[in-house]
């Protein structure tokens, strides 16, 4: 990456071979050895196990393992249990929201070590802008049950009985490949068959990369997932000055606040989804452009890159040869 190489930070691939990827396991033990690192930090499953395993060999170097999505994310419980039983070996274990670090502290030898820190993201150029767009809502994520789609159509269809129209939706992000999710796009697609009314304000993206375009041409993002971590495209929504309706999970209520920077609603009742797309319909103008406001604010000052190196800073206790050890 560029920006790594401007930063003079020094990068070493250790491509898998194998399927264990024993390689990679002998390459990180040589090459901590060699630079005699003061601290790892590692994210994601797979390293978090390669790290923990280098770390044996390195008894002075003060580890450090993040987890980026949600226990309910986890499809064998056996491997899951056994990689968190892993993490009793690390100084400190990260998680990105508060309600997996609550999770993971139910743990009894992972409950003094766990911590939450929120990713960072670039505020660079981001303000509110003053004209309000057309009503109309953006949903963005994989296509598939995790992100309760048919739940959503329900709620929309439910606002046309009551309504006389819907309000447009887009949605961008690209269909689940696996089984499961092709049977549940199926499905999707056929309760928009079921309504027209619905299926005709309903526009499919596809996998889009410009993301802060598209959420400043809607009027506000709908997040209907039933599980997250810290959900990008919520954080995207605020740094752009977009209100959010989500459901009422993990970390969604804590971040939307509600009324402050959008509403919530329980993912599995289409009748409060319903409810909270209401509440964005009707919402008088000055009432938007203060949530508007409120959620770019949130952003700038708890969701900017400066503010997630300083708290990693903080739990590494220093940098270089002053790195203290952890409390």
């Amino acid at each position: 990456m560029p920006e790594l190489a401007e930063a003079g930070v020094a990068v070493h691939a250790l491509p898998k071979k194998g399927k264990l990827g024993v390689n990679v396991l002998v390459g990180l033990v040589r090459l901590l050895h060699a630079r005699k690192y003061d601290a790892l930090i590692s994210f994601l499953d797979t390293p978090n196990v390669y790290s923990v395993a280098a770390s044996i060999f390195s008894p002075r170097l003060k580890l450090v393992v993040s987890e980026r999505s949600s226990h309910h994310h986890d499809k064998n419980k056996y491997l899951a249990l056994g990689k968190r039983l892993l993490y009793g070996f690390a100084d400190k274990v990260v998680a990105n929201s508060r309600s997996q670090a609550e999770w993971l502290r139910r743990f009894p030898w992972l409950r003094g070590k766990t911590m939450a820190i929120y990713n960072g993201f670039p505020m660079a150029g981001q303000a509110a802008g003053d004209e309000i767009p057309p009503m109309g809502f953006l949903v963005v994520g994989r296509i598939g049950p995790e992100k309760n789609g048919i739940r959503l159509v329900e709620a929309l269809e439910l606002f046309r009985r009551k309504h006389g129209y819907v309000p447009d939706i887009s949605w961008a992000g690209k269909e689940d490949i696996l089984p499961a999710g092709q049977r549940y796009v199926s499905a999707l697609r056929a309760i928009l068959d079921k309504y027209p009314g619905v299926r005709a304000q309903w526009k499919w993206l596809g996998e889009r990369r410009d993301i802060m375009d598209l959420l400043r041409e809607h009027r506000a993002l709908i997040h209907p997932s039933l599980y997250e971590g810290l959900p990008n495209v919520v954080c995207e929504a605020f740094i752009a000055g977009r209100p959010v309706i989500a459901s009422s999970v993990c970390d969604h209520p804590f971040l939307v606040a509600e009324p402050v920077r959008g509403f919530v609603f329980d993912p599995l009742d289409p009748v409060q989804i319903c409810k909270a797309i209401e509440h964005v319909v009707f919402l008088p103008e000055q009432q938007w452009r203060e949530m508007s406001e409120n959620s770019l604010n949130y952003a700038r000052s708890q969701l900017g890159v400066d503010r997630m190196v300083e708290e990693y800073e903080a739990l590494l206790g220093g940098a270089g040869r002053s790195l203290q050890p952890f409390s």
